[in-house]
């Protein structure tokens, strides 16, 4: 139980695994990045039993049986998984912090349902228990369909006028019963980014050349400060994803807006 809220199962939803980078998360199967890059947060100061304290403070009582491995190298920290029968949950080995948290069992939430929950002030309360609360920010409020499970999804993402920060948080609800399915705190120590130099249009030129595609066309582009894969340094970068309806095929590529030299990082 999250203080006075429980987290709930969500009915057919499985997890193998969870992929924690900035603003990212997807609620079902999904792989973690494999990718080592150096830097401060990558050193591993939580032991498994730290691992275990830690999502035994997030849930208010103790997880005997809890299965615990790690630290599993991601893209941009390193993690042990917490696991029971009951849950899942993903602590970062630099600070204990919980950043991800799903899947426990519990009942109603006060008796909420449709008609009665206000999505927002239940993930308001998820997060000011768990002391991620994010002053100033204003959350958005979207559904995601999977067919017999229909969610909501109540994020804050901290921004500086049009770039999107590292600095995240996520409460995922049952759109039928306002059960609370998970919770995410994403945040990583971040510098002011530099002044863009490439402009969305440039961009998107940029990322249509590069993607390979035959006929593409954006279908979306975010400027964003992420980390650089290789080395770990911060970059900021126009995130463009690109589709070939004569395929079908799509592309992700980051151009960073300061150089303007794209590369393509994802393709399905």
């Amino acid at each position: 139980m999250i203080g006075s809220i429980r987290l709930h199962p969500a009915r057919g939803l499985t997890v193998t695994a969870v992929l924690v980078t900035a603003g990212l998360l997807a609620v079902g199967i999904v792989s973690v990045s494999s990718a080592t890059p150096p830097g401060p947060r990558m050193t591993d100061n939580v032991r498994p039993s730290g691992a275990r304290a830690a999502v035994e403070r997030f849930l208010g009582q103790a997880v005997p049986g809890a299965a615990i491995t790690g630290p599993d190298r991601g893209l941009f920290r390193q993690t042990y998984k917490v696991e029971t029968p009951d849950f899942t949950a993903l602590v970062d080995a630099f600070d204990g912090r919980v950043v991800y948290f799903l899947n426990a069992p519990g009942q109603l939430i006060h008796g909420a349902s449709a008609r009665t929950f206000d999505p927002v002030e239940i993930a308001t309360r998820v997060l000011t228990e768990h002391r991620g609360a994010m002053p100033g920010v204003k959350p958005t409020v979207t559904r995601a369909d999977h067919g017999a499970l229909q969610l909501i999804e109540v994020t804050w993402q901290r921004t500086s006028g049009a770039i999107r920060l590292p600095d995240m948080r996520r409460v995922v609800l049952d759109a039928e019963t306002g059960a609370v399915i998970s919770y995410m705190n994403d945040q990583l120590p971040y510098a002011d980014p530099p002044t863009t130099a490439v402009t969305q249009e440039q961009a998107e030129q940029t990322a249509l050349a590069a993607c390979g595609l035959s006929h593409p066309s954006v279908t979306r582009a975010q400027l964003l400060v992420t980390f650089d894969s290789t080395t770990g340094a911060q970059v900021l970068v126009w995130r463009v994803d690109v589709f070939d309806e004569s395929v079908p095929a799509a592309a992700e590529v980051e151009v960073d807006a300061v150089t303007g030299v794209g590369t393509v990082t994802g393709r399905g």
